[in-house]
């Protein structure tokens, strides 16, 4: 099983190589351009809130109310 999905592995550190790109050139550049957006795109980037929202938002990720 594992030697059938291991042609994805080149595909996985491919798509990881061009996200680290964008949000190392989006950072980069905020930097010079201004210190908030910089920390909003790292704040965003670090603490995973887009993933947090959507899986919330899809009520994939649910907080239960003891």
């Amino acid at each position: 099983m594992l030697s059938g999905l291991l042609w994805f592995l080149p595909a996985i550190v491919i798509l990881e190589l061009w996200d680290a790109f964008w949000k190392l050139a989006g950072l980069w550049y905020s930097a010079r351009t201004s210190k908030w957006w910089f920390l909003g795109i790292a704040i965003v980037n670090s603490l995973g809130i887009l993933p947090i929202y959507y899986l919330w938002s899809r009520r994939l990720f649910v907080f239960k109310k003891n």
